[in-house]
């Protein structure tokens, strides 16, 4: 993928994937849909060279390890940023930015899945939200306790988290990355 990313993109990719599963809110007690995005092997994340790099927080986009190779300077001569291909699928959770073609056909594959506005810019997210009492579901817990969500803990539990592929360009602005997850199929 060649086109320019937005300002705050840190992730792209020429496809996405949407994760779909089912959770007890913990706010009401009942059952809702829940989704996480997905990029496929081959994506690429944003980087910077030596000058003025910054060392990368763990399970951050920069902090993928070595599957990391490296990708062509951003910006007219800029100099400092890169973009890096990843070798692997990611989970992408905390997601900060999305381009509005990507939101509008999350708005209609996942309408609980929407813009969170928090008290601060740095606190507006996109976010999970209980289909019944409409509270956001925050993605610490999907993506960060066992079982709850986006992490099984056996294949049997992964069989519940149904991935739909969608073929169209995807950039975002993201502060959680989870590099090929255990027992999820991402195509």
């Amino acid at each position: 993928m060649r086109t320019s990313p937005s300002s705050d993109a840190n992730v792209r990719s020429s496809a996405y994937c949407v994760a779909h599963t089912l959770i007890e809110c913990w706010h009401c007690g009942r059952i809702t849909p829940v989704v996480a995005l997905a990029v496929p092997s081959g994506h690429e994340t944003r980087g910077e060279s030596d000058e003025g790099e910054m060392p990368a927080a763990a399970g951050s986009p920069a902090a993928a390890g070595p599957q990391v190779a490296a990708g062509p300077p951003v910006g007219a001569g800029s100099g400092t940023e890169t973009w890096d291909r990843i070798d692997a699928c990611a989970l992408l959770f905390m997601v900060r930015e999305i381009s509005d073609r990507v939101g509008a056909e999350l708005q209609r594959l996942a309408p609980a899945f929407r813009r969170s506005d928090g008290p601060s810019s740095f606190e507006s997210r996109w976010a999970n939200h209980c289909d019944r009492c409409g509270r956001a579901l925050e993605d610490q817990v999907l993506h960060g306790e066992p079982d709850v969500a986006f992490v099984p803990t056996s294949a049997g539990r992964a069989r519940s988290i149904v991935i739909e592929t969608v073929r169209e360009p995807f950039e975002a602005g993201i502060d959680g990355y989870s590099l090929d997850p255990l027992f999820l199929d991402v195509p």
